[in-house]
């Protein structure tokens, strides 16, 4: 069926737009965990739990981008009103510079390759690939981390 290659490269393309975007945060001074955190914090402040849900990381991988964007005053803690062991995380005014700068630089890169596309066009793509994103994220339930079984050569 034409529909079923037409979802599959929707599919494909998606998977390939989120791989160039990982590089690019990558190869930034802050690293892929490091600027989710302070990307995601700069969206909606939450908890590392909250935050590692979110961007799909360990938590102990969440932790310690908080505690080196931290030290590097690009974010700050607050108690959670909701729980008192826990506090949420939301960038400093420094840390929405740096975050601004990425979002500035990549939609500067990505801008280069539009340039052929109308505004109309621009416009229109992204309200529809949003209404998929959003239908996406609220019909499919996150997945689960696979449980990690011993090797039967370590046993």
């Amino acid at each position: 069926m034409e529909t079923d290659d037409s979802v599959w490269r929707i599919i494909r393309a998606l998977h390939r737009a989120a791989t160039l975007q990982q590089r690019a945060a990558a190869t930034a001074e802050l690293g892929y965990a490091a600027l989710g955190v302070l990307n995601a914090a700069a969206v909606a402040p939450g908890t590392p739990s909250a935050l590692s849900r979110e961007l799909g990381l360990p938590p102990q991988t969440v932790s310690r981008a908080v505690a080196e964007l931290e030290a590097a005053t690009l974010i700050e803690r607050h108690g959670d009103p909701h729980d008192g062991r826990s506090y949420t995380v939301q960038p400093t005014t420094s840390g929405r510079s740096t975050i601004d700068a990425f979002r500035r630089d990549l939609s500067e890169r990505f801008v280069a390759h539009l340039t052929d596309w109308t505004a109309g066009d621009v416009s229109a793509f992204a309200a529809q690939l949003e209404a998929l994103v959003g239908a996406l994220e609220g019909g499919t339930p996150a997945p689960r981390p696979r449980e990690r079984r011993a090797r039967s050569w370590r046993r």
